[in-house]
């Protein structure tokens, strides 16, 4: 039998009529069309085997992972690999099993509508997926399209931007783009957010000032911008070390162990547009300043476990990089959690002060080959015309690789 390709056709609002020649001839060779109720209603008249992608996903991705002489073809919205089935088949399937053809993508299609040019512009999708990692994405980006749903549509999508802490920006809600019932609504976030319905099919267009995206990613943030008490937070140099030492990666997934007033959640939440912080702490009134400290800061992507490590530890993900600010007498039992938890590649980044925890903590990690670095931080202090340095307490900065797994 012989591998036939599948071919993935993009098809526009407008249907057939929107369609090129090769697109065309691919839909009109077909003995099976695989697509959604909406896309297989333009070729109702069709006479070959219809497969509704809506009605059982998961039986018809099994259907077309089978090796078939049969012409098949699957209709996609847009850009099918952009959130599209296309992405999805080409990571099951190989590359080399499908043919794809695209067409405009909604975002582009709104974009041009508006005017305005998509250099910069990031498309987000909250269509069938969680909220919190597109809310995150956009607090850190200037212009964006974020592809809707019925559960996430425009107001709602527009309301959690703004609870996030987004200022006000211009926003236009883009519906059925490229067909008979186009609508190109504009106004703001907060106009979007009190308004009515939309139909679900649609996107929206987010252009903010590229001054407030700038000030979402940020360094060594002054002690004083935190909500904490007694100065009970992560000095700004060596919070600064900390979270350069983690090495995170724009998708990755922290762990910060004895969060405090969450100082070193909020920096290194400012680097993961696209992944998470889970702030472990046991004194509710130090979940208070961090659940304040993710508002003010405008990081989504901070999720509070209460509770005390180790113990609190054992049901979370594995996380990609570890800090550990805090332990007390639990100090060992905390870094053996979370070697364990901790991904091969991944860094775990402790704060030390005490002298008695430094030797021991080092030795329990010496097959990661651990870097020590100590902090000795002096500010400068006004004295009347002259200027003196205060000295902050010397604290010991420990970073150590878990091991990559051998093959």
């Amino acid at each position: 039998m012989n591998a036939r390709r599948i071919v993935v056709v993009g098809i526009g609002d407008d249907g057939p009529a929107g369609l090129g020649a090769q697109a065309r001839e691919a839909i009109g060779s077909a003995e099976v069309l695989f697509g959604g109720a909406r896309h297989l209603a333009f070729f109702a008249e069709h006479p070959a085997r219809t497969v509704d992608l809506g009605a059982d996903f998961t039986a018809a991705m099994r259907e077309l992972e089978t090796v078939s002489d049969e012409r098949r073809v699957v209709l996609a919205s847009g850009d099918p690999m952009l959130f599209g089935v296309g992405a999805t088949l080409a990571a099951r399937l190989g590359v080399d099993r499908i043919e794809v053809l695209p067409h405009i993508s909604a975002a582009q299609l709104a974009f041009a509508r508006l005017g305005e040019p998509m250099r910069d512009v990031e498309v987000l999708s909250a269509h069938g997926r969680e909220l919190t990692p597109v809310l995150a994405r956009a607090m850190a980006t200037t212009r964006m399209a974020i592809l809707l749903d019925d559960e996430h549509d425009a107001p709602t999508v527009a309301r959690a931007l703004l609870d996030a802490g987004m200022e006000d920006a211009h926003a236009t809600v883009c519906s059925h783009l490229g067909g008979a019932e186009e609508v190109v609504a504009r106004g703001t976030l907060a106009s979007i957010a009190g308004g009515g319905a939309h139909p679900s099919l649609s996107l929206l267009v987010v252009l903010r000032d590229p001054s407030e995206a700038a000030r979402h990613r940020r360094s060594a943030i002054p002690d004083a911008e935190f909500a904490h008490r007694n100065g009970m937070v992560t000095k700004a140099e060596v919070r600064a070390l900390s979270v350069a030492a983690l090495r995170l990666r724009p998708a990755d997934l922290l762990w910060d162990v004895g969060a405090g007033s969450g100082s070193v959640a909020v920096e290194a939440a400012m680097l993961l547009p696209g992944g998470r912080v889970l702030a472990i702490e046991r004194h509710p009134a130090q979940l208070a300043f961090i659940r304040e400290n993710r508002a003010r800061f405008r990081v989504p992507q901070i999720e509070l476990v209460a509770g005390e490590a180790p113990d609190a530890l054992s049901t979370l993900p594995a996380p990609d990089a570890v800090f550990i600010g805090g332990g007390g007498a639990d100090l060992p039992a905390i870094i053996d959690a979370c070697r364990t938890a901790l991904r091969p590649g991944g860094w775990l980044v402790l704060n030390l002060v005490a002298l008695e925890r430094i030797g021991p903590a080092v030795e329990q990690l010496h097959d990661w080959a651990p870097e020590v670095t100590q902090v000795a931080i002096a500010r400068g202090a006004a004295v009347g015309a002259a200027t003196r340095l205060d000295a902050l307490n010397p604290v010991w900065i420990i970073a150590a690789p878990k091991p990559a797994k051998r093959s």
